[in-house]
C-alpha cells in the first residue's frame, strides 16, 4: 500500500468530515435549543426517553453497519469486485430480516415499557405512543440506510457522506422551526417531521450508491459460509453494541424512574453537547477506520500499527481541544446555548465529555480487532466490564445518589475497560504493548494532566460570564495546542508539521519577481 497516498486521502476525507461535523454541531445545538423551547422541558424529556426506547434496538443497525464496513473494506483492500458484490448481496438479505425483528421488538417491548414502566403524565401518553411508533419506523429506515452508509465509508467517499448528513441536519432544523409556529400537538408533529427527514435522506442515499458503485449489485442468495461469517461477526459485534445501548438507554430509564422526565431532559441536553464534542474525534477516526482494515487485508503491518497508535493519540487530542473549555465552563456554555437550562445538565455535560475522552482511545483498538476478525474474547470480557455500570448505577441511585453519579460510573468503568481491552488486543493483534503505551497513552496522559492543571488555575482568575467564556476558550485552545506540540507528539511529527507550515508559507507568499 502507498502510505503517502493513503495519508493524503485521510487528510482529504478528514477535511470533508470536519466541514460536516462543524455544520452538524452548529445546526444540532441550535435545533436542540429551538426544540426544547417549543416542546417545553417535560415534552422534551418525554421525547428523549421515548426516542431512547427505540434507540435501544439500534444496536442492530450499528452491528450490521460495522460488519458490512469490515467485509466490504476487506474485499476492496484485496481488489476483488465480485467479492464486494457478494458481501453487499448477503448483507442486504440479513438487513431485511433484521428490519422485521427490530420493528416487532420495538413495537412490543417498547410499547410495554412505555405504558407500564415509565413515568409519563397521563395526558401525554397518547403523544408519547405516537412518538414511539414514528421513531420505530424511522429506526427501520435508518437500519436500511446503514448498509449504504457502510458503502460510502468503505469506499472512503466522505464527500457524499458529508453532503447527505448536512442535508439531513437542514431538514431537522426546518422541522424544529415548523413546530415553533404550528398550532398542533408539537410532540406528535415533531416526531412525524423527524421521520420524514430520515425517509428523504435514505431515498437519496440509496439512489446515489446504486448509480455510483456498480459493484454493489444484488446477486441473490449467497453461499452459507459467507452468511455465517457475516452473522458471526454481527453476533459478537451486536453483543458489544447491545451492552452499550443497555448502559445508554437503560440508565436513561433509571433516571426516569428515580427522577422523572425533567432529569431526562437534562440528560438529553448533556447527550447533545457530548455528542457534538465527540464528533470532533469521530470525524477524524471515520477517515482512518477503513484504512486500518484495508492495511491489514493488504498485510501492510507497519502502516496498520502506525494507524492504531496515531489514531488513539490524535483522536484524544481532538476531543480534548474542544472538550476541556466546556468542562471548565459548562454552566456558562449552557446558559449561552439554551433559554432554560435543566437542573444537573452542567455536571452531566462535564462527565459525558470525560467519558468520551476515555472512550476515543478504545476505537482504534476495536477496529484492529475487527480487522483481524477475532471478536469473541474482546467482546465478552469488555461487555462484562462495561455492563457493570448499570447495576452499580442502580445501587447508587437506590441509596440516594445524585443523577450525575451515573455518568461518573460510566467514565470509571470505561477507564477499566480501556486498560483490560489493551491487554486483550495485544494477544489478538500481536502489537507491541510498550510501543502503544509510549506512542499513544503516555502522550495523552501528559497532555491531559498539564493542560488540566494550567487551565484549572487560570479559571480561578477569569470571570464567569460570556466574555470570560470567550477568554477561557481561546486560552484553553491555545495552551492545549502548545502542550500537544511540546509534550504530545514526537520529533518526527514535529518536523512534519514544521515542513507543512514552511510549504504553506512558501505557497502563499507573493512572488515579487527579480529587481
Amino acid at each position: 500500500m502507498n502510505s503517502a497516498a493513503n495519508s493524503k486521502r485521510i487528510a482529504s476525507n478528514t477535511l470533508f468530515l470536519y466541514v460536516r461535523m462543524l455544520f452538524l454541531m452548529c445546526v444540532t445545538l441550535y435545533t436542540s435549543r429551538v426544540v426544547l423551547g417549543a416542546l417545553g422541558v417535560e415534552d422534551y424529556g418525554i421525547y428523549n426517553v421515548v426516542g431512547g426506547l427505540t434507540a435501544s434496538f439500534a444496536f442492530f443497525s450499528s452491528s450490521l453497519a460495522n460488519a458490512t464496513q469490515r467485509f466490504l473494506s476487506i474485499e476492496i483492500g484485496k481488489g476483488d469486485s465480485t467479492g464486494v458484490a457478494r458481501v453487499y448481496s448477503a448483507s442486504l438479505i440479513i438487513y431485511a430480516a433484521a428490519i422485521v425483528v427490530v420493528l416487532i421488538a420495538t413495537e412490543c417491548v417498547g410499547y410495554w415499557i412505555l405504558n407500564h414502566s415509565l413515568v409519563i403524565p397521563a395526558e401525554r401518553i397518547e403523544a408519547a405512543n405516537w412518538a414511539l411508533h414514528t421513531t420505530a419506523i424511522g429506526l427501520a429506515l435508518t437500519l436500511l440506510g446503514s448498509i449504504y452508509d457502510s458503502i460510502l465509508i468503505a469506499y472512503e467517499n466522505m464527500k457524499a457522506y458529508a453532503y447527505l448528513s448536512i442535508f439531513e441536519a437542514m431538514l431537522r432544523l426546518i422541522a424544529a422551526f415548523v413546530i415553533v409556529y404550528a398550532d398542533l400537538d408539537k410532540l406528535k408533529l415533531y416526531a412525524l417531521l423527524y421521520l420524514v427527514s430520515i425517509l428523504a435522506v435514505r431515498v437519496i442515499m440509496i439512489a446515489y450508491c446504486k448509480r455510483q458503485y456498480r459493484d454493489c449489485r444484488f446477486l441473490g442468495a449467497q453461499p452459507r459460509s459467507l452468511a455465517r461469517s457475516i452473522l458471526g461477526f454481527i453476533g459478537w459485534n451486536g453483543l458489544g453494541t447491545a451492552v452499550w445501548m443497555i448502559n445508554e438507554q437503560g440508565i436513561n430509564i433509571l433516571l426516569n424512574i428515580f427522577f422523572g422526565p425533567i432529569v431526562n431532559a437534562a440528560r438529553g441536553v448533556a447527550a447533545q453537547a457530548g455528542a457534538a464534542v465527540n464528533n470532533f474525534s469521530n470525524s477524524f477516526f471515520t477517515a482512518i477506520r477503513p484504512q486500518i482494515i484495508k492495511s491489514y487485508a493488504a498485510e501492510d503491518h507497519d502502516y496498520f500499527y502506525k494507524l492504531i497508535y496515531s489514531g488513539s493519540k490524535y483522536s484524544f487530542f481532538l476531543i480534548w481541544i474542544i472538550g476541556l473549555p466546556i468542562i471548565l465552563r459548562s454552566g456558562d456554555v449552557l446558559q449561552l446555548w439554551l433559554k432554560e437550562v435543566p437542573q444537573y445538565a452542567g455536571s452531566m455535560v462535564e462527565w459525558i465529555i470525560i467519558f468520551y475522552a476515555i472512550n476515543v482511545l478504545t476505537n482504534p483498538l476495536w477496529s484492529a480487532v475487527q480487522a483481524v476478525g477475532k471478536l469473541r474474547n474482546y467482546v465478552v470480557v469488555g461487555s462484562i466490564i462495561f455492563l457493570s455500570a448499570f447495576p452499580i448505577s442502580y445501587i447508587l441511585l437506590e441509596r440516594g445518589a445524585s443523577p450525575v453519579a451515573v455518568f461518573q460510573v460510566l467514565a470509571a468503568t470505561r477507564l477499566v475497560y480501556l486498560a483490560v481491552s489493551t491487554l486483550l488486543v495485544k494477544r489478538i493483534v500481536d502489537f507491541s504493548l510498550r510501543a502503544y503505551l509510549r506512542e499513544a497513552i503516555w502522550p495523552v496522559v501528559k497532555v491531559a494532566t498539564l493542560t488540566g492543571l494550567i487551565l484549572a488555575m487560570l479559571d480561578l482568575f477569569v470571570a464567569h460570564n460570556t466574555i470570560g467564556l470567550v477568554i477561557m476558550t481561546l486560552f484553553s485552545i491555545a495552551i492545549t495546542l502548545v502542550v500537544i506540540y511540546i509534550a504530545g507528539i514526537n520529533n518526527a511529527e514535529r518536523n512534519a508539521i514544521i515542513s507543512k507550515i514552511k510549504i504553506f508559507a512558501h505557497n502563499v507568499t507573493p512572488y515579487k519577481g527579480e529587481n
